[in-house]
């Protein structure tokens, strides 16, 4: 069969931007519809793809396919990421090798770890279409697949930019001839505009015959690639193409490769002698002679950016991305804004280029510049709606980019723009509303406080004169997002008092949709929003108030209890979230639910993701049972039996999804849970960074049994370590590894094996001291003072320990008020004193 197509309409592929679907074969079924659908909500694409029990040969035709794609879309899975297949091992690898742009839909929850393992730091998307976060989804969606295609009206305009039409007829094989035949053609600026019809694609669905024979008709003229492969019997140049050109339009041959001529005038009657590959200006004379007046070019400014849109999609010619960009940058500079922006967002994205921030930005300033000289002329709507666009397109790309403080300008002239549309020329609020909270997050990152809050306020006052004009469904998810949010900042910066308002009145309303949608969603952030009315409340000593939020909390969650269909693991671990820290009791009965529930959904699917989800819940009960131990008076020792079974399961758990998918992420889990064995059996943890260092220090004779439990636990999560591929890993999980080195040195000294202790507590320092800047951290200076005092201790290095007090002293006098810091001083020149009196 080959590859496959699929439209919006059905309807011919021809023309339309060209997106390759690409997934673990499984997935097919479960997600190619809806994202095909996603995807031609957007723009009306050809979306190509294999079937996915189709036997795929990735030879040299398949990789120039490939190569014609504008853009990859993969839905990414756990079995993706934990299978081999043609997906990350051929498409995605030459994606990024030739700059193709990649956009991965996550699918399924928790892959973050993994996903950056297999694809490296790649933006992706995350389609969370079952909760109300789906259209910020689709907006995103939107947003990236309309930077990379060419929609349909500017496809049109691109194909009538050109002033004549050339046939090009070739050998399926020869394709790399072809090409070939195309660049002499375009290497002169004379037949820039002429446009080349040639099969890049066997398309499926079409009607070949009838679509073959109404090109050729609508030709100025047919070329034919000369090749030996043309002499071969009954070949579809010679059967089909040939005889219909012959009637209806001249024939201009083209000999690629020596081929016998008396045999080609045989199988082609009538054709003329044909013109050698190296007679390039035998050829371009021929072709002008046949085209006449129809050849010419057209050095209008929006005919320029046109045809940089054509070399650099492939529409109607050949896609040549360096001469696209050289046509979009004279467009461009002569002021066509259009231009620059597909400049910007192509090195953005890295759009078949290199990625290049710089000049994303040059491009960026230079768009918005050009609508705003048009916006200050005159005083048309449309002007005024282009240049807010301008500024909310390049805010974006700025913040996704990391410039915050630049996307922060771009967004507070907006705000500007936006006012006055609605102010004077009666348009959408929602303009407005989204200004505001475009200028409100991007404060916050930023971090100028009165931004943040004077505009997340303006938003809120905003969102509520909508809502009282319109009551939908829809406004009142905007209501609760607005207050919330508000609620949210207020707290950041302290000021409980004004958020507890925000707070309420979010309460109210998502009160009413829980009523009217009785989704288990709903009641789980109903939960949420009253523990946070519960934390204002104490913050502001109002105790009555918050027994009263923490009644309504205790009682949705009984409500939960007692009705739980449509609850899920999912749900019950977030509700479990909002009570682990204050109240690990509740979290633990929400765990144990959760547990429950996810050990049912194993034993039915034994999915990737559901053995996954599993090992990370039994983690989390394991965790909450030990704080119940730590705060117990009573039946401690029962409380943290259960804490180390449930570390057990999670240990067993992640061996097992180990030994099924044997990658990085898949032992880094199982690394965790055996650190996680090891400091609930380890009676050495301590919040003092030096307790158990000091020769004095032992552990009672019936904790001497749990303390060699842990040391084993510790050298099982150091082994498996190791077998992590180090060259791709390290920079992400080195932090477990020195917490490993540092469990192991610590137990060690305690055990009495000193040589070990020092062993271990050298290789952590050696880490620290080997680590590149950019892997640091903001704490380095006092870790890694901190790790050459734990050798100093050990083997009486005074210059070690020197180095150690040094490293803490210059924390201090940064941070003066810093008592910690201050008492680790004392004891290093303590024992300095008393090594020189030595």
């Amino acid at each position: 069969m080959g590859l496959s197509c699929r439209t919006k309409n059905n309807d011919s592929p021809r023309g339309k931007a060209k997106v390759f679907f690409s997934c673990y074969g499984s997935d097919f079924a479960k997600y190619s519809d809806k994202i095909f659908h996603q995807l031609h909500e957007i723009v009306d694409c050809a979306i190509y793809f294999y079937p996915p029990d189709e036997q795929v040969e990735t030879d040299d035709r398949y990789t120039n396919d490939l190569l014609r794609m504008d853009l990859i879309v993969i839905p990414v899975t756990y079995d993706l990421l934990c299978n081999e297949s043609r997906t990350l091992d051929i498409d995605f690898l030459l994606a990024r090798e030739c700059n193709i742009p990649v956009l991965p839909l996550v699918q399924e929850e928790g892959l973050e770890g993994l996903f950056n393992e297999r694809f490296g730091h790649l933006q992706y998307l995350h389609d969370t279409s079952d909760d109300h976060t789906s259209i910020p989804y689709m907006e995103k969606l939107e947003k990236f697949v309309l930077f990379v295609l060419t929609d349909n009206d500017l496809t049109r305009d691109i194909r009538k930019a050109f002033c004549a039409k050339l046939f090009l007829s070739y050998r399926k094989k020869d394709r790399e001839h072809a090409q070939r035949l195309m660049s002499l053609i375009h290497g002169d600026e004379r037949f820039r505009d002429v446009a080349i019809w040639y099969d890049e694609f066997l398309t499926p669905g079409e009607n070949y015959d009838k679509n073959i024979l109404e090109e050729i008709k609508s030709s100025d003229l047919f070329v034919m690639a000369v090749t030996p492969g043309l002499l071969e019997p009954d070949n579809y140049v010679m059967t089909e193409e040939y005889p219909a050109a012959g009637a209806v339009v001249p024939v201009v041959p083209v000999e690629m490769v020596s081929t016998d001529k008396e045999e080609l005038k045989r199988y082609y009657p009538n054709i003329p002698d044909p013109i050698k590959d190296d007679e390039e200006e035998t050829l371009r004379e021929t072709l002008q002679n046949h085209l006449g007046d129809r050849l010419k070019v057209n050095d209008e400014e929006n005919h320029i950016f046109l045809m940089g849109m054509a070399y650099f999609s492939g529409i109607e010619v050949e896609r040549d991305v360096k001469k696209a960009i050289e046509l979009l940058k004279e467009a461009a500079d002569r002021k066509v804004p259009a231009a620059a922006l597909k400049l910007a967002n192509i090195y953005a994205i890295g759009d078949h280029v290199p990625r290049n921030l710089y000049k994303s930005k040059r491009w960026l300033h230079e768009y918005t510049k050009m609508l705003k000289e048009k916006y200050e002329v005159g005083n048309r709507e449309e002007d005024a709606v282009n240049y807010y666009w301008s500024l909310k397109i390049a805010g974006k790309i700025f913040g996704e980019n990391g410039d915050n403080n630049t996307a922060l300008m771009q967004f507070i002239k907006a705000v500007t723009v936006a006012t006055r549309l609605c102010k004077e020329m009666n348009y959408s609020k929602t303009l407005l509303l989204e200004s505001y909270r475009n200028v409100s997050r991007t404060a916050e990152i930023v971090g100028v406080e009165y931004l943040t809050l004077s505009h997340a306020e303006r938003a809120a006052k905003l969102m509520y004169e909508i809502y009282e004009n319109n009551h939908s469904m829809e406004t009142r998810h905007g209501l609760v997002d607005c207050f919330v949010e508000m609620g949210d900042i207020f707290c950041s910066v302290g000021k409980q008092k004004k958020a507890l308002p925000y707070y309420e009145k979010a309460a109210e309303v998502l009160e009413v949709i829980s009523k009217a949608e009785q989704l288990p969603k709903w009641k789980v952030e109903r939960i949420d929003l009253y523990i946070k009315l519960e934390d204002c409340a104490l913050q502001l000593k109002d105790h009555r108030s918050a027994r009263n939020y923490k009644k309504l909390a205790n009682a949705l969650v009984k409500e939960c209890n007692n009705d739980e269909a449509g609850f899920e693991a999912k749900q019950w671990h977030m509700l479990a979230h909002f009570f682990f820290a204050k109240k690990p009791d509740m979290a633990r009965k929400l765990m144990e639910k959760a547990v429950a529930d996810s050990e049912q959904k194993v034993k039915n699917s034994n999915s990737i993701y559901d053995r996954l989800i599993l090992q990370k819940e039994y983690a989390m009960l394991g965790t909450v049972w030990e704080m119940l131990a730590d705060k117990a008076l009573w039946r401690a020792k029962e409380k943290s039996d259960k804490a180390r079974h449930y570390h057990k399961l999670a240990s067993e758990q992640a061996r097992a999804l180990v030994d099924d998918y044997p990658f990085a992420f898949m032992q880094y889990t199982l690394v965790e849970s055996y650190i996680d064995m090891g400091t609930c059996y380890d009676p050495t943890i301590s919040d003092d960074f030096s307790d158990a260092l000091y020769s004095d220090y032992k552990v009672p004779k019936k904790k001497q049994a749990d303390l060699e439990t842990a040391y084993s636990c510790y050298m099982k999560a150091l082994v498996w370590f190791d077998k992590i591929n180090a060259k791709l890993t390290l920079p992400m999980y080195q932090k477990l590894k020195l917490e490993i080195l540092k469990n192991c040195g610590r137990v060690c000294k305690v055990l009495g094996m000193y040589d070990n202790a020092v062993e271990y507590y050298r290789e952590h320092l050696n880490i620290y001291l080997a680590m590149k800047e950019k892997d640091r951290g903001d704490d380095y200076e006092e870790r890694l003072a901190d790790a050459s005092f734990y050798v100093s201790f050990l083997t009486d290095d005074g210059d070690l320990l020197e180095s150690a007090r040094n490293g803490w002293m210059k924390i201090y006098e940064k941070e003066p008020k810093n008592w910690k810091l201050l008492m680790k001083i004392k004891e290093a020149e303590m024992l300095l004193k008393i090594l020189r009196k030595g």
